[in-house]
């Protein structure tokens, strides 16, 4: 990938093992229980791995819109990540496992063809980078509570 226009991460220790953790992550269908923002998610086709593609439903209160997005890495109980539209953001789920603990990290990160989607779509004066700026207040609370609601989700053993 080319240089990031924008990234920001943020992680949670819980209290399980990573194969646990993987397992929850990596069922797209349960992002809906998790991100205030990503209110349903299935899979496109029958590969659910590298090469794979998902579908996202977003909603809020100014919008509702669909994303396509791209399966980059799967490495189990290690790493998932997908890109939507296959190349302009980037969200990453990265474990380490220290004993019964995992560390889980959720990284979103903008690259260069959001840019160039937007101004297409919405016209040379689109001010991006003003844009990228309002998405990060919102995606940093979204992580946020997203890597909450998956720590108490797995913590409580619903995910059993």
């Amino acid at each position: 990938m080319t240089e990031a226009l924008i990234t920001y991460s943020d992680s949670t220790i819980i209290d399980a093992p990573a194969d646990k953790v993987y397992a929850v992550i990596t069922d797209i269908t349960n992002m809906g229980k998790f991100s205030p923002e990503c209110k349903e998610c299935y899979w496109e086709s029958d590969n659910h791995s590298v090469g794979g593609w998902l579908v996202g439903k977003n909603i809020t209160p100014e919008r509702t819109w669909e994303t396509r997005s791209l399966v980059t890495k799967a490495t189990e109980n290690q790493e998932f990540t997908f890109t939507t539209g296959g190349d302009r953001v980037e969200w990453s789920y990265k474990l380490s496992q220290e004993n019964d603990q995992t560390l889980l990290t959720e990284t979103w990160t903008v690259f260069p063809p959001f840019k160039d989607y937007f101004l297409e779509r919405y016209g040379p004066d689109t001010d991006v980078e003003e844009i990228l700026k309002g998405r990060l207040q919102t995606t940093k609370a979204g992580i946020k509570e997203t890597l909450s609601n998956i720590k108490t989700y797995i913590e409580s053993d619903k995910s059993n």
